[in-house]
């Protein structure tokens, strides 16, 4: 047992002598097997209420502390991921969304540098479209399928982890490659089809990603992906709603230029629909309907009246 563990004990046990109360629970841990022990004492009493020693009992509770640790753990990461689902989903330009799932991501595994691909259907590749901390630098990078981790993600369409970045056979060449460590990246599908990867690192070879964290970012990932689908349809109906105003517009004009020249012709312009209704009169063929019937005729008036 270390001094802390023994300090602790010692304490407790003279809590419960000057008190004279039992002590339901005290926590220590074993130095040298690492356990988690639980442990309660009272005063025993001779027939003149004095006390002649103590009696208690001792529990191992490494694996009840450790599941308490876990729901904690895991009741953090399903609060964190009702905010941050609520944060994305309030992200409806592109650009901004990419930087918060980025950002979001790092935060639940506890690391600044990374990065979302999304596919450009058109080159058929993968283009870094924001990068955060060390992949800040190389944003606009492309992967074709198979390239370097998010290619090879792309490619198989499943979760992949390195666990030393800069020793992996498959990774791309350059300065940046031989900073990284531990690396995950993770699909970003649109249904069956994938349209982008999510991916995270660390920098150097202390830090590992635990299978947790991988369970984690890939409940956070079909999240994103769900928030990135709600942009882009956001982002199409945007562009949708703008054309059709530019269309419009262009309308208006050509109908406001048609009836500028209609009107400023000196040559007389009418016509009628199938009841032989004015439908269009220029100043012109008014002035000479006036010098032939004595009246002049206006839009929606029946020529033969």
């Amino acid at each position: 047992m270390d001094e802390t563990s023994a300090k602790i004990i010692f304490n407790a046990f003279q809590q419960v002598f000057n008190t004279r109360e039992p002590i339901s629970a005290v926590d220590f841990t074993l130095s040298q097997s690492g356990k988690r022990i639980e442990a309660s004492a009272g005063l025993v009493l001779d027939d003149n209420n004095e006390p002649i020693g103590f009696r208690g009992l001792v529990r191992d509770v490494t694996e009840k502390r450790a599941a308490e640790e876990m729901l904690r753990r895991q009741n953090q990461y399903l609060a964190t991921l009702h905010d941050v689902a609520l944060t994305l989903m309030e992200r409806l330009e592109i650009q901004d969304l990419l930087q918060s799932i980025v950002e979001r991501a790092g935060q639940l595994l506890g690391t600044e540098h990374g990065y979302v691909f999304l596919l450009d259907r058109e080159a058929n590749e993968l283009e870094m479209r924001i990068g955060t901390g060390a992949f800040e630098t190389i944003s606009g990078l492309r992967n074709k399928l198979g390239e370097g981790l998010s290619g090879k993600v792309w490619e198989s369409g499943e979760p992949m982890q390195v666990a030393n970045y800069a020793e992996w056979s498959g990774r791309r060449g350059g300065g940046l490659g031989e900073q990284l460590g531990a690396s995950l990246a993770l699909p970003l599908r649109h249904g069956t089809e994938i349209v982008g990867v999510l991916g995270l690192s660390y920098l150097g070879k202390e830090d590992t990603f635990s299978e947790e964290a991988v369970q984690s970012l890939n409940t956070f990932a079909e999240l994103a992906a769900l928030a990135l689908d709600n942009a882009q349809l956001y982002s199409a109906m945007q562009s949708e709603i703008e054309e059709r105003f530019r269309t419009q517009m262009a309308l208006a004009a050509n109908e406001a230029n048609l009836t500028g020249l209609i009107e400023n012709t000196r040559d007389s312009i009418w016509s009628v629909d199938l009841d032989f209704n004015i439908v269009i009169i220029n100043t012109a063929a008014q002035d000479l309907f006036h010098r032939i019937y004595g009246r002049s005729l206006v839009q929606g008036d029946l020529v033969y009246s």
